[in-house]
C-alpha cells in the first residue's frame, strides 16, 4: 500500500495544475480584453535574464504621491472602478464606482504602485529593444475585476510579435528571414 502513496500524490499534483491551467485559460478566452498604459521601471535583471519591471500608469490611482501610502500596503488588493475608451483603453480609474468609472479591475498594491496585474514581464533574451517599444499592457479581465497579463503591444494596440525570428536553442535572433 505504501508504494502507491507517491503516485496517489503525483496524481493529485497534476490534477490540482490541470484544474489551474483549465481556470486560466478560460479567463484569458473569456475575460473582456482591456489595455493599460504602461510606465516601464527596468528593462533586465542580471539574474533572470530579459525581462521588463512593469509600472501601470492608472491616472486617478498612481498619481497619488508614494509616500503617502504605508509600507505595511504592500501585497494589498482592492477593487477599483475603470473608465474605457472606445478601443478599451483605461483611460481612469477611481476606488469609488460611477456613471463614468462602471467596470471592475482587481488592483493589488507592490513596489509603491497599484497593478491589475503582474509587475514584470519575462522574454527570450535578445528581445529586450522590441520589447522596449511596447506603450501598453494588453489584459484579459474576468467580470468580477480579476485581470491577467495577456501581451504587450504597441501605441496602435497591435502585438509586437517579438517571438517571431527568435531561433529558441540559439537565444538570439534569426536573421535569416
Amino acid at each position: 500500500m505504501r508504494k502507491f502513496i507517491p503516485m496517489i500524490i503525483a496524481c493529485i499534483t497534476v490534477m490540482l495544475l490541470g484544474a489551474l491551467i483549465v481556470r486560466h485559460e478560460t479567463q484569458l478566452a473569456a475575460g473582456t480584453p482591456m489595455y493599460a498604459k504602461l510606465a516601464p521601471v527596468d528593462p533586465r535583471s542580471l539574474i533572470q535574464g530579459d525581462y521588463m519591471q512593469l509600472g501601470y500608469a492608472l491616472v486617478g490611482i498612481n498619481d497619488v504621491d508614494a509616500e503617502t501610502v504605508d509600507d505595511h500596503e504592500h501585497g494589498k488588493r482592492r477593487q477599483a472602478w475603470v473608465m474605457l475608451d472606445d478601443a478599451n483603453r483605461i483611460v481612469s480609474a477611481d476606488w469609488q464606482a460611477s456613471n463614468t468609472h462602471s467596470t471592475p479591475l482587481m488592483l493589488t498594491f507592490h513596489h509603491w504602485q497599484w497593478h491589475p496585474a503582474t509587475d514584470s514581464f519575462l522574454f527570450a533574451e535578445g528581445l529586450g529593444e522590441c520589447y522596449g517599444e511596447a506603450r501598453y499592457a494588453k489584459l484579459s479581465v474576468a467580470d468580477d475585476g480579476q485581470a491577467m497579463l495577456v501581451d504587450l503591444v504597441d501605441e496602435n494596440l497591435q502585438v509586437l510579435n517579438c517571438q517571431d525570428g527568435v531561433s529558441w536553442w540559439q537565444g538570439a535572433q534569426d536573421r535569416s528571414h
